[in-house]
């Protein structure tokens, strides 16, 4: 039963997730890695299929749900190109209250590697909190830096990314 749902969420049916509305599966995670539907919607980048998700769930409980790597729906958007995920799904989640100021902590080595400035960074303990305002400025997206501070992204944090929000944000 998890495969077809995941198919029709793949799909964008609609229609086809809506007929499974009193399904147990659209509250849990659906793939071996954690997704949950809403994650599913991420990657599939629809926005319509995130808003219906949402109101199916009560309360949007699964709007902050982190899969197996720790990432919220919001942190795979934001983690994902531009080219796959639109601007429109980030607006999305958060207009849903996903939470701007949610952490997704990445293993040092993949946090120098990523961050390809390695000798600028200095890299102490195992782990370092990685925020969606952190991953807009890596997309070089300046507006959705600017949207998530202005609905509460905390710009000073903890993650290796503050010279990274400084110079986006006031160049």
């Amino acid at each position: 039963m998890a495969n077809v749902l995941i198919q029709l969420i793949k799909s964008r049916d609609l229609s086809g997730v809506l007929a499974m509305a009193s399904s147990p599966l659209l509250t849990g995670t659906l793939t071996p890695e954690g997704d949950t539907c809403l994650h599913l919607a991420v990657k599939s980048d629809h926005v319509d299929m995130i808003v219906l998700l949402a109101s199916l769930t009560a309360n949007n409980h699964m709007i902050d749900l982190v899969n197996n790597d720790g990432q919220t729906p919001l942190i795979t958007a934001c983690r994902t190109h531009p080219g796959f995920v639109s601007q429109d799904v980030i607006r999305a989640l958060v207009g849903l209250g996903a939470n701007v100021n949610a952490n997704y902590l990445v293993k040092r080595m993949l946090a120098a590697r990523w961050y390809d400035e390695t000798n600028d960074w200095d890299l102490e303990g195992d782990f370092y909190d990685i925020s969606p305002l952190a991953l807009a400025s890596k997309r070089g997206e300046i507006d959705l830096v600017h949207f998530l501070m202005e609905r509460g992204a905390r710009f000073w944090t903890s993650d290796l990314s503050d010279l990274v929000h400084h110079s986006i944000a006031f160049d």
